[in-house]
C-alpha cells in the first residue's frame, strides 16, 4: 500500500491512518487527499483544498476529516445524508483548484518539449488509481490523473514551463516574474514586489490575484492586466501603484444584485464600502502594553485581566480566515469605553484595534449602535484636534471607513449621521482635514466621502440634516479631488469622483460647486482608458441627466 508518484516524482506523506468500520483503510495525506483501501487496492480519493491532517470514521459509517484549512469536514456514501448539489459542486470546484495548482508547482520550471510528448489519444492505460502523466493536447503540455473508477486520464491541467524572465516568488516557480512598487503609507516611501505569470495564464485572474494578495482595490486591477500585457515578452519600466492607502486597502465585499446600466463605478453594489483592513499586530500591541498604557492616566489604565481581554480579541482580528467561525462578544467590546479615554497623544494604536474591530462581521453589532456613534465621534474628534499627529488623524478616519465595511456597521453609520450632532462631530472633521498634508490621509478620506455617499444613496435617507450631510460630503469630496489632482493622485481622485456621482443620483448637480472645472482637471492627467477616466465619464453622463 503506497500512495501514488506525484508528477514531481514524489510520493505523499502520510499524516493519519485509522479503518473504518466496515475494515477500509483510512489515510490522510500531505497532498491534500484523503485515500481508501482495500487491503492493496485503492478503491476511492477525497480531494481537499488543503492538506488533510486527520481522518476519523464515525460509527454511521461516514468519515470526518481535519484540514490543515481548520476546517472539519464529513463525508458520506448515504444520499440521505449528502449536502446540497449546489454545495458539492462548490467543493468539486474548489478542490480541483488545488490539483490544478500542485499540477503547476510540481512542472513550472523545467522546459517542457511537449514534441517529446505521447498524445492524449495515444496514452496507455495507467498502472494504478492516481498515476499521475503528461501528455500533449492540441499542441500543449497537460497534466493528468489516472482514475481507476471510469478507466481514464482525467485532465488536471496545463502543465507551464519555464522561460526567459523566469524565477521564484514566495517558493513557487513562475515563467516570467515582473516587478512592481507599491506606495506605503507607513513611511511615505516605495515597497518593492513581484508579480508571477506563467505560460497560459489569464492576465485579468493573475492581476486580480495579485490585487487580493496585496489589498489593493480592484481600480487597479486593469492597469496590472495592461502590464502584464505589455510586458509578458521582455521587461519595461517598473510601475508604481499610487495606493495612497498602500497595501492596507483592500474592496467591500457585497452581495450579488442589480446595478445600474450605464455606471460601474458608483453606487457601490450595497451600502457597504471600502475599507482598511491590514495592522502590524505586533507594534499595536507593544505600544499599547507594554509603552501607552505606563502612561495614561491610573484611572483609564488597562488591568491584567483587561490586558488579556485586548489580547483575546486581537488573536480572533488575526485569523482572518476564521472570521466566519468565530465571535466577538460586546462583554469584549466593552474594554474600549476605558480605551477611548486615553489622551490623543496615546490613542492611535486603541483607534487601530477599533477599526480592525469593525472589519470583523460581528464586530459592529458587538459594540452596538450608541457605541459606534461614540466610537465615530471620538475618533473624528480626536483627527482634527490642532496639532494633531499622523497616526492619530489616519487611524481616526480609518474607523469611520472602516465602519461601513459590513451591513449593520453601515447601518449603525447612517443612524449616527442622521441627526445634526452626528453631522457635526462625525462628517464636518472630512473638511476640516481635506489639506492636511498626507496622500494617504487623503486618500482615507476620499474612501470615506465614498463610503458614506453611497450608504446615503443605498438607505434612501431624506430630511434637512441629510441635504446638509451631502452638501458636506460634496464639497470635501471636490475639495479633496483638486488637491488629488494637484499631486496626480488617480485613486484619490477616482473616489472622491465616485463619491460625487453618488450624491449627483440624490441631489442636483448645482449643489456641488466647481465640478465641470474638477472634471476637466482631472481628465487632463486620466489615462484614457483608465478606471479615473470611466469614472469622469460617468459622473459626466450623470450631471446630463439633469
Amino acid at each position: 500500500m503506497r500512495n501514488p508518484v506525484q508528477i514531481n516524482g514524489s510520493v505523499g506523506f502520510c499524516f493519519s491512518v485509522t479503518t473504518s468500520v466496515n475494515g477500509e483503510i483510512l489515510t490522510g495525506n500531505d497532498d491534500c487527499c484523503v485515500r481508501v483501501w482495500a487491503g492493496e487496492d485503492l478503491i476511492q480519493e477525497i480531494w481537499h483544498p488543503c492538506t488533510v491532517w486527520c481522518v476519523y470514521p464515525l460509527p454511521n459509517g461516514d468519515i470526518a476529516t481535519a484540514g490543515s484549512d481548520g476546517i472539519v469536514r464529513v463525508f458520506t456514501r448515504d444520499k440521505n445524508r449528502q449536502a446540497a448539489d449546489m454545495v458539492r459542486e462548490y467543493y468539486k470546484t474548489e478542490t480541483q483548484k488545488v490539483l490544478e495548482e500542485i499540477a503547476n508547482k510540481q512542472s513550472g520550471g523545467r522546459g517542457i518539449d511537449v514534441s517529446k510528448l505521447k498524445k492524449i489519444e495515444d496514452a496507455q492505460p495507467g498502472t494504478k488509481d492516481g498515476d499521475i502523466k503528461m501528455f500533449s493536447n492540441d499542441g500543449k503540455a497537460f497534466v493528468y490523473q489516472w482514475s481507476g473508477v471510469s478507466q481514464t486520464w482525467v485532465a488536471v491541467g496545463e502543465a507551464l514551463g519555464s522561460a526567459e524572465g523566469g524565477g521564484e516568488i514566495d517558493g513557487v516557480t513562475y515563467d516570467k516574474v515582473l516587478p512592481i512598487e507599491i506606495e506605503d503609507p507607513a513611511t511615505g516611501g516605495l515597497r518593492k514586489v513581484e508579480i508571477g505569470i506563467n505560460n497560459g495564464d489569464n492576465p485579468y485572474v493573475i492581476a486580480q490575484e495579485f490585487a487580493a494578495k496585496y489589498g489593493l482595490p480592484e481600480s487597479h486591477v486593469h492597469d496590472i492586466v495592461q502590464y502584464i500585457n505589455q510586458n509578458r515578452g521582455g521587461a519595461s519600466g517598473t510601475p508604481m501603484i499610487d495606493m495612497s492607502a498602500g497595501q492596507e486597502t483592500a474592496p467591500m465585499q457585497v452581495d450579488e444584485g442589480p446595478r445600474d446600466a450605464q455606471t460601474n463605478q458608483f453606487p457601490l453594489l450595497n451600502i457597504t464600502g471600502f475599507s482598511f483592513q491590514k495592522a502590524p499586530w505586533d507594534k499595536i500591541m507593544d505600544k499599547i502594553v507594554d509603552d501607552f498604557n505606563k502612561k495614561v492616566a491610573d484611572d483609564v489604565k488597562l488591568s491584567l485581566k483587561e490586558i488579556d481581554t485586548l489580547e483575546t480579541i486581537v488573536e480572533i482580528l488575526k485569523k482572518e480566515s476564521r472570521y466566519h467561525a468565530s465571535t466577538i462578544t460586546k462583554t469584549q467590546t466593552s474594554i474600549f469605553n476605558k480605551l477611548l479615554k486615553w489622551d490623543t497623544d496615546y490613542i492611535f494604536p486603541v483607534l487601530d484595534v477599533a477599526r480592525m474591530v469593525l472589519c470583523h462581521p460581528l464586530g459592529a453589532e458587538a459594540f452596538g449602535s450608541d457605541s459606534c456613534r461614540r466610537l465615530l465621534e471620538i475618533s473624528m474628534t480626536k483627527a482634527s484636534e490642532n496639532g494633531a499627529k499622523l497616526p492619530v488623524v489616519l487611524t481616526g478616519i480609518r474607523v469611520l471607513t472602516n465602519v461601513f465595511r459590513h451591513v449593520k456597521g453601515a447601518e449603525f453609520a447612517v443612524d449616527a449621521l442622521s441627526t445634526a450632532a452626528g453631522v457635526n462631530s462625525i462628517a464636518a472633521p472630512i473638511k476640516d482635514l481635506t489639506t492636511f498634508p498626507n496622500k494617504s490621509v487623503r486618500n482615507s478620506l476620499a474612501t470615506a466621502c465614498l463610503n458614506i455617499a453611497n450608504a446615503i444613496y443605498h438607505s434612501n435617507q431624506q430630511g434637512t440634516t441629510t441635504n446638509d450631510l451631502l452638501s458636506l460630503i460634496g464639497d470635501s469630496a471636490i475639495e479633496l479631488a483638486s488637491i488629488a489632482i494637484e499631486n496626480k493622485e488617480e485613486e484619490t481622485t477616482r473616489r472622491c469622483l465616485a463619491a460625487v456621482g453618488c450624491l449627483l443620483k440624490i441631489i442636483p448637480s448645482g449643489s456641488i460647486s466647481q465640478l465641470q472645472g474638477t472634471l476637466d482637471n482631472a481628465e487632463k492627467f486620466a489615462e484614457p482608458s483608465s478606471s479615473l477616466k470611466t469614472c469622469i465619464d460617468e459622473v459626466r453622463i450623470e450631471v446630463s441627466k439633469r
